[in-house]
């Protein structure tokens, strides 16, 4: 197999490949996934074997240990592509070999195509037990632009799942919003969103306290904001049933214990400010290792 030129494939769901299980899986998603866009699938294969080189520059390879590595990803890729085409005739697939790094390389093409998604398996072949989620997946999740979907599960989680939102009354409710219906109705899902009254508290100030009767019930104000969210996208996705709950749990706590039956996550995760960095990323940080179904985390 030759590498494809990927370049002509504008808006392609990008996915990584490192021959781990972890990776295929998340092959499988993306393929699904771009399908159901009717976009492009691009598959990134890095080699790693020259880490300051931009992820389209191809290197010539002089060095005789690199050209074993080459040989071995393309024996790799191309059944891989084989099967990926003969599960989807109709989705357009190539696949590149870069000689960067993993997160330097998916992140240089999804920018090169201006790519809808970038998917990574939750796992790859790192021999660091720590490292439970990848090194790739921790990386694109935290410096991406694009929204990152982390495949956990496995070939037999739920597909037909809801789609699980967690909100908490700010504008950025929004953006998770319109991913998760856009996403729901592509694939026929219903949507289901939660506000985690822990997030009051997060279990980084001590327990719960226990609000005065008399005042207003706690959430009320961010289940009337997301209410009104709700019911501008259902007017727009009139065949996406959607719901709302406020649960007396923590966030990260209440989807992680509602992900094995839904067919995917979707959390956002904002870069500003140390106090919110905390806040938020604990939460898609918990999801990314304990959720059951894919994640998808949306960059503020």
């Amino acid at each position: 197999m030759s590498c494809m030129d990927h370049r002509d494939r504008r808006h392609a769901v990008v996915v990584g490949f490192d021959d781990s299980a972890g990776s295929r899986h998340a092959v499988q998603w993306a393929a699904a996934e771009a399908s159901a866009r009717e976009r492009a699938l691009v598959i990134v294969h890095a080699l790693d074997l020259h880490p300051a080189a931009g992820a389209h520059v191809r290197q010539p390879v002089l060095d005789p240990v690199d050209r074993p590595r080459r040989e071995t990803a393309i024996r790799a890729l191309s059944p891989l592509v084989t099967e990926t085409r003969r599960s989807a005739p109709d989705l357009d697939v190539v696949a590149t070999l870069s000689d960067t790094d993993a997160t330097t390389a998916i992140s240089d093409i999804t920018a090169e195509l201006d790519g809808a998604l970038i998917v990574v398996g939750s796992s790859g072949h790192s021999a660091l037990p720590r490292m439970l989620i990848g090194s790739t997946a921790a990386d694109l999740v935290h410096a991406a632009r694009q929204i990152t979907v982390i495949v956990r599960g496995n070939e037999n989680s739920a597909t037909d799942g809801p789609v699980l939102v967690g909100v908490d009354g700010t504008d950025f409710t929004a953006k998770l919003f319109d991913f998760a219906f856009q996403h729901a109705a592509a694939h026929g899902n219903t949507v289901h969103a939660i506000h985690a009254l822990g997030a009051r508290w997060l279990g980084l100030v001590g327990p719960a306290f226990n609000p005065d009767r008399r005042a207003a019930p706690p959430g009320a104000a961010t289940a009337e904001f997301a209410r009104r969210h709700l019911d501008e996208r259902r007017k727009r996705y009139p065949d996406v049933p959607a719901t709302f709950d406020v649960v007396d749990d923590r966030p990260a706590q209440a989807l992680v214990d509602r992900s094995d039956m839904a067919s995917l996550v979707v959390v956002g995760n904002r870069r500003h400010g140390p106090i919110r960095r905390t806040v938020f990323g604990s939460v898609s940080h918990a999801l990314l290792y304990h959720a059951k179904c894919p994640v998808a985390v949306v960059p503020s």
